[in-house]
């Protein structure tokens, strides 16, 4: 399989514009009534943090002639090659010692833990700890100054260049900005890394609307190509004097799913990070395509919500639309479970496609999200959470 490491900068700059109001079905968009917080773009002056200086993802730096694609703020990868991955044979093995990690003069061995260590990497837009076993780069938590925090996965062996789709795993209500997250707190355990996350939960422009905070054990499987987590995740709201609360997002998944565009194998078509959503509530199940069905809010609800972001075989050929080629890459799949402890059935599902953006491969314009319709101050969630991240296809 193929896949393609990826930078956080342009998705994580568009990471603050979309907003949920599922009680009335709809999404609350606040430019255009696009999801600008999915917009992701890199080139000159990305805004948000790369993730990895040997990837090559969508967003190629042009040679000299090539148009450049608009400068959106998504996020890619810095050294963005036009058709090569150099180190990829220096990355391959997830068992050697942690001493063969690849320097990088840009980040420190922030924390070693033996059976892997995490560089802590400093850009001009935040902090990225990048977590290896051995040389593989597996897993990239990025903490914006404008405090959004970012999972991003690599679980392929066998690509440099799959890095895919991110998932921002923070509350947040419909209508403000992505922030208010504060820099995680990483430390070892026997197998893995317990990473624990807390901040506010930001509502309007500058209001906030309580609290929340999670912890985690994050591991990568090298047998079975999988990034995987678990732990709990709490969220207290609250509401300023005279302010009504929103929908609550507890996280949101973004990606990019292109339509009618060229393709590397051939002809015009579909193609992208992810290619379907399968939703699974218990009592209900979902398939969602991003482009059958741009706007689903769903009002079922349910007490553990199960969501997997089925990723895909990106093709796009940029070349064909004008710009520097890039390669094509096997995207990653994520899967995240929440489930209430005391089984209420709290979770709603709802998820966003910015049609606008349908042809631009830079753009970030799928997001998905959980949801907790119409939350009363002093409401306190305790839920468990489970995250996955395979190579394609479905999670095991």
């Amino acid at each position: 399989m193929k896949k393609e490491r990826v930078g956080v900068g342009a998705m994580l700059m568009g990471l603050c514009l979309l907003g949920c109001c599922c009680s009335t079905g709809k999404m609350v968009a606040e430019q255009n009534g696009l999801p600008n917080d999915i917009v992701r773009t890199q080139g000159d002056g990305v805004a948000t943090p790369d993730i990895d200086d040997r990837s090559t993802d969508r967003v190629p730096i042009p040679p000299d002639g090539t148009p450049e694609p608009p400068d959106t703020g998504r996020e890619r990868p810095p050294d963005v090659a036009a058709e090569t991955s150099s180190d990829a044979a220096s990355e391959t093995s997830p068992d050697v010692g942690p001493e063969t990690v690849p320097a990088d003069s840009a980040g420190e061995a922030w924390l070693d833990c033996g059976h892997g260590v995490v560089l802590k990497v400093g850009t001009g837009e935040g902090t990225e700890y990048r977590f290896y076993r051995g040389t593989q780069h597996f897993l990239s938590l990025i903490h914006l100054e404008s405090g959004a925090l970012v999972l991003r996965p690599h679980p392929s062996l066998a690509e440099l260049d799959a890095w895919g789709s991110s998932c921002a795993l923070m509350t947040f209500l419909a209508g403000a900005d992505v922030r208010g997250a504060q820099a995680p707190i990483i430390q070892c355990t026997a197998k893995g890394f317990k990473v624990e996350a807390e901040g506010v939960i930001p509502m309007g422009a500058t209001d906030e609307a309580g609290s929340w905070s999670w912890d985690m054990e994050m591991r990568y499987l090298p047998e079975q190509e999988r990034v995987t987590g678990s732990g709990i995740y709490k969220v207290n709201i609250d509401s300023a004097d005279g302010i009504a609360l929103t929908d609550a997002n507890l996280y949101r998944v973004t990606s990019s799913f292109m339509t009618d565009v060229p393709l590397r194998s051939g002809g015009i078509g579909d193609t992208g990070d992810m290619s379907k959503v399968e939703v699974d509530g218990g009592s209900f199940q979902f398939t969602w395509v991003p482009d059958e069905q741009p706007g689903f809010f769903p009002s079922d609800q349910t007490n553990r919500l199960e969501v997997e972001v089925l990723g895909a075989y990106n093709e796009v050929d940029t070349a064909a639309q004008g710009y520097a080629p890039i390669k094509p890459a096997h995207k990653p799949t994520i899967r995240i479970v929440l489930e209430t402890v005391d089984g209420k059935p709290l979770l709603s599902f709802g998820a966003m496609y910015d049609l606008s953006a349908a042809t631009q491969f830079w753009a970030d314009n799928v997001g998905v999200v959980a949801l907790r319709l119409k939350p009363v101050a002093g409401e306190a969630l305790e839920l468990k959470v489970s995250f996955d991240s395979v190579p394609e296809g479905p999670v095991p």
